[in-house]
C-alpha cells in the first residue's frame, strides 16, 4: 500500500498439518510519515490498531490510524525511549536479548492486546519501522497459535529488503540529524532483519518461559540505557486467495 514500507497479512501460514492462520486477521506495519489513504485497511476491515512506540516517538510522530478514526491502542514495549538504544549503538542481538528479558513484560501485554481485541475484525500492530518490537509481538503471536518457527523467522527476514531504499534512506537522514553523528555503521540494528538474530530471541524467550522463577539478565544492564524498560528452510504458506 503506498506510504507503507513494511505493511503485510501475517495470514496463510501452516498450523499443524490441517490448519492455516486466517488472513486478515493480524497485519503488521510500520509508521508511515507521509500522506496515506487508509481506506483499504478500513475495509479488510482493521478494528483495532495496536501501537509498540514509546511517548517520544508518539509526541514526534503523530498516529495516522488516530487522526483517521482507528481504535488505537498504546502498548509500549520498552516502557521508556528508543532513542539510547541508537545512541549507544549496541548491536542488534544484545537489543533483541534486552526486550527479551527486561521487557517481557511490555511484550506480554503487546501479545495479550492482540488476543482481546474483537475477533470479527483484523489487528494491525506497529512500531516505527515494524521490525524489532512489531517483529518480536508478532512472531509470539503466531508462535502461540502453533505456526511453525521456520515460518515465523522467514516473515521476520523478508523485512530487511522492504526497508532498502527511500524508506530506509529518509529515516537513516532523519536519525542522523538528530543525533547529530554518522549511523551509517548501525545499519543492522537499525535496518537489518539477520535470521540468526531472531533465532537467537526466541530462544531465549523459550528459555524465559521453560524456567519462570529464573531471572535473567540484560547485557545493557551493563551498558546504561536512558529509560530501561520495566533464514528459515522456505515458508511452507498457502497462497493468498484472490
Amino acid at each position: 500500500m503506498p506510504g507503507f514500507a513494511n505493511l503485510r497479512d501475517v495470514g496463510g501460514y501452516r498450523i499443524g498439518a490441517t490448519a492455516t492462520a486466517r488472513w486478515r486477521s493480524l497485519l503488521r506495519a510500520d509508521m508511515p510519515h507521509e500522506p496515506v489513504d487508509l481506506r483499504a485497511l478500513a475495509d479488510v476491515p482493521v478494528g483495532t490498531v495496536i501501537d509498540l512506540r514509546e511517548d517520544d516517538e508518539a509526541l514526534e510522530t503523530a498516529s495516522v490510524f488516530v487522526e483517521r478514526g482507528f481504535h488505537v491502542v498504546r502498548r509500549p514495549v520498552f516502557g521508556g525511549t528508543a532513542e539510547s538504544f541508537v545512541s549507544r549503538r549496541v548491536r542488534l542481538t544484545e537489543l533483541y536479548t534486552h526486550v527479551v528479558t527486561a521487557c517481557a513484560p511490555g511484550l506480554t501485554d503487546a501479545v495479550r492486546a492482540i488476543a482481546d481485541a474483537e475477533a470479527s475484525s483484523a489487528v494491525l500492530v506497529h512500531c516505527t519501522a515494524g521490525k524489532d518490537r512489531t517483529g518480536l509481538t508478532v512472531a509470539l503471536a503466531l508462535r502461540a497459535v502453533g505456526v511453525d518457527r521456520r515460518d515465523v523467522v522467514s516473515d521476520y527476514v523478508a523485512t530487511e529488503a522492504r526497508l532498502r531504499g527511500p524508506w530506509r534512506d529518509r529515516r537513516l537522514a532523519e536519525l542522523e540529524e538528530h543525533h547529530g553523528a554518522d549511523l551509517s555503521g548501525s545499519s543492522q540494528l537499525l535496518f537489518g532483519s539477520p535470521g540468526h538474530a531472531f533465532d537467537h530471541a526466541l530462544d531465549l524467550d523459550r528459555h524465559r518461559r521453560s524456567h519462570p522463577h529464573r531471572r535473567q539478565r540484560s547485557p545493557l544492564h551493563r551498558r546504561p540505557v536512558r529509560g530501561a524498560c520495566r533464514p528459515g528452510r522456505g515458508s511452507r504458506r498457502d497462497r493468498r486467495p484472490h
